[in-house]
Parts: structure tokens; C-alpha cells; sequence
């Protein structure tokens, strides 16, 4: 595929990054294929959360590492769903870590690869 895109301000860029987390996350696609929209952004997939330039709340981050999610990667695989499932992982936690990665430019998944 190729996409080639003119982005003269901010609301072009989040247009041109919501099109692209759309299409990375069709269900043909592995959790594997959310890489190149990391890379593209500056940030490494294998980012450990703790090192997130923004980093999650306490209370989520124990429960994110407690269902074995330590990296960026892992954690941008998942969707609100997804999250919403882990015992104790409550609006609150959601929403912290909606707004730390809406601070690095990113979002969760819109629906589930697996």
C-alpha cells in the first residue's frame, strides 16, 4: 500500500492518524501490524510503560503489568473493551490512560485483531 498525505495543520494530522489506525486495525490484520503506526509516530513499540513520556496512573499501570501488558505495543493492541475486562479496571483507570496516550499522539485500538 501506498498512501501519500498532506498534512497542513493539526487537525489534518489527526485525520490522516485516525485513517491509518482504521486500517491497521481491520480484522485481517495481527496485533503485530499496530508497529508501523508506532514507529511512524517517533515511539518504539517495545516501550516499556514505565518509560512512557507520559506515563499511565499508578493503579492502572499495576494492573496493565498484573495482565502482563508492560509495553506500548501491548497496551495500543488493546481496545476500551479490552481493558474494561481486567478486574479492579475501572472508568477512572480508562481514562488516565486515554488521556496519557492522547498526549503522545496515540490511541487504543477500535476493535479487536484477535
Amino acid at each position: 500500500m501506498e498512501m501519500h498525505l498532506i498534512i497542513k495543520n493539526d487537525q489534518d494530522a489527526r485525520k490522516a492518524l485516525d485513517l491509518l489506525t482504521e486500517y491497521l486495525a481491520k480484522d485481517w490484520l495481527s496485533d503485530r501490524a499496530q508497529v508501523p503506526r508506532q514507529r511512524m509516530l517517533g515511539y518504539d513499540s517495545k516501550m516499556a510503560l514505565i518509560d512512557m513520556p507520559n506515563p499511565v496512573p499508578v493503579r492502572a499501570h499495576n494492573l496493565l503489568v498484573a495482565n502482563e501488558i508492560y509495553t506500548l505495543g501491548e497496551l495500543l493492541a488493546k481496545t476500551e473493551v479490552d481493558l474494561m475486562r481486567i478486574d479492579g479496571f475501572g472508568p477512572t483507570c480508562l481514562e488516565g490512560v486515554k488521556i496519557a496516550l492522547e498526549k503522545m499522539g496515540l490511541r487504543l485500538a477500535l476493535s479487536n485483531t484477535h
